[in-house]
């Protein structure tokens, strides 16, 4: 009786735990419906930098997603507010676009080149 006990109980925490998916993560990063309300084009050279404060601050409120694409050379960067080096940080090669959703990743986004100077193109959206 008693393992039967053991092993219902046994069981039914594992099925539990095999139904516990924890919480779910935001998938969905892309652009608001609505158009741009700004845009910068950036020269990324070898110090670490972020996107223009009045830009992201602008009007109306603040920007809550930033299409980035990067050309040229490549570039590493963190949304934490650190500043990245050529060798440590996220990277992102050029041509390819990155998405930074949330006013405080856009905020503290920084980023610098990998070898040479690169050109990033930003549209802020609300």
């Amino acid at each position: 009786m008693r393992k039967r006990l053991r092993l219902g109980v046994l069981v039914a925490l594992l099925l539990g735990l095999s139904l516990y998916r924890g919480p779910e993560a935001k998938a969905d990063c892309s652009p608001p419906s609505s158009s741009s309300y700004a845009h910068e084009t950036i020269t990324v050279s070898n110090t670490a930098l972020g996107f223009t404060s009045n830009l992201i601050n602008q009007g109306a409120g603040q920007a809550t997603f930033a299409l980035v694409t990067v050309a040229v050379d490549n570039v590493r960067f963190w949304s934490d507010g650190t500043a990245p080096t050529a060798t440590v940080g996220h990277i992102v090669v050029a041509g390819t676009p990155v998405s930074v959703c949330g006013f405080d990743n856009i905020k503290n986004f920084k980023m610098i080149r990998v070898t040479t100077d690169a050109t990033v193109s930003v549209s802020y959206f609300r």
